[in-house]
């Protein structure tokens, strides 16, 4: 009778967790999983597939890499176009949600294979952690891989990846137990490598708390709308190109938005958010302005952005404009075409492409084109 009360209380409890999973948002992402054309899947391979093919590009075949943060700067150069008509470009893509194929695209080949081998070894040691019967070593264990698991289909989660390196070295320490030939093996760069550790501490520490201190600024300034509060923080880091950009949303006016702007493009010259704003703040003022030159410096950076970036929508709706303005009527006509294929569901380009036919009088176009 004890055994079937244990039963039912074990399937009851079962049946509560399955329904609440399935009634949860984690049960919708999990039926996506089983929709191989267009969920979870699809996405997963397709982001990919262009990681893999900025991975074969990149220089030496692989061999370099592109450096920290390097895969969002050359991200637009290898999407295609049914990517962004698939999934847009409301974001600024920087992962290829496989650790992996991160760390191959920042590294090249030897930090990806690095990677793997590494993780590799901390998968074996958690994995006998998990057989040794010890409960402290078996939760340890199945936390270490399911995060490793986790990495290689979604992306880095700056608070957890501590806590998982953390913890991975402690259950590689107690799988090996007490090994002084470990130690006296390592004790000649033990010194040199505490005292690295400890300076990049320091520093680490100095840089946290002065963000912290830029962010409640920026916080501050986005509330009240007041630049000169911006303008602080972005002076409280210098070194990120964030508090600039933000600064440059804030300013009063375009001349004071580009003089941020170019801070943050001091430090990162290709960043593709940093930019994307420049050109559209440099077509703004161009509008504004009504000044050929003006409009001459914002069509260079919107035809370089194209260039760079072929597939943006905003970008080739910007392109349009300016070349409309600058009396390219079938360069306009080209841009705003392509804006409007890369994403169907806006009507702004197909809107402007009108404009641009009627003035050229071509009315059927126009039509067709708000048809």
């Amino acid at each position: 009778g004890l055994d079937r009360n244990r039963l039912r209380h074990t399937a009851v409890a079962a049946a509560v967790v399955v329904a609440a999973v399935a009634l949860s948002p984690l049960g919708e992402r999990l039926w996506a999983l089983t929709d191989i054309d267009d969920g979870v899947v699809a996405g997963r391979i397709d982001e990919w597939q262009v990681g893999a093919d900025a991975f074969v590009h990149a220089g030496a075949g692989g061999l370099i890499g592109y450096g920290p943060e390097g895969y969002r700067i050359v991200f637009g150069e290898f999407v295609d176009e049914q990517y962004v008509i698939d999934y847009g470009r409301t974001a600024i893509t920087d992962r290829a949600h496989n650790s992996l194929l991160d760390a191959a695209l920042a590294g090249g080949w030897a930090a990806g294979v690095g990677l793997a081998i590494l993780h590799g070894g901390i998968a074996a040691v958690a994995w006998r952690a998990l057989r040794r019967g010890d409960r402290l070593d078996a939760g340890m264990g199945a936390g270490v891989l399911a995060y490793g698991v986790q990495q290689l289909f979604l992306f880095p989660l700056a608070e957890v990846d501590l806590a998982f390196w953390v913890v991975a070295g402690v259950v590689v320490a107690r799988a090996g137990g007490n090994r002084p030939v470990i130690v006296e093996h390592w004790a000649p760069i033990a010194r040199p490598l505490g005292i690295t550790a400890a300076a990049l501490a320091i520093v680490a520490a100095a840089a946290g708390f002065f963000d912290v201190a830029a962010d409640h600024r920026v916080d501050t300034a986005q509330k009240s709308a007041d630049a000169s509060v911006a303008e602080d923080a972005a002076g409280l880091r210098p070194d990120s190109i964030r508090y600039a950009f933000i600064a440059s949303r804030l300013s009063e006016s375009p001349d004071a938005a580009l003089a941020r702007l170019n801070d943050g493009l001091d430090i990162s010259p290709l960043d593709p958010a940093l930019r994307t704003e420049q050109a559209s703040v440099l077509l703004d003022r161009a509008r504004l302005t009504d000044r050929e030159d003006h409009l001459a410096e914002a069509l260079d950076a919107l035809e370089a952005l194209s260039r760079d970036d072929p597939h943006h929508p905003e970008s080739q709706l910007r392109l349009g404009v300016a070349r409309a303005l600058a009396g390219d009527d079938a360069g306009a006509v080209v841009a705003l075409a392509h804006a409007a294929e890369l994403a169907p569901t806006n009507t702004e380009p197909l809107v402007n492409l009108a404009v641009v036919h009627l003035e050229a009088g071509h009315l059927s176009d126009a039509l067709t084109a708000l048809d």
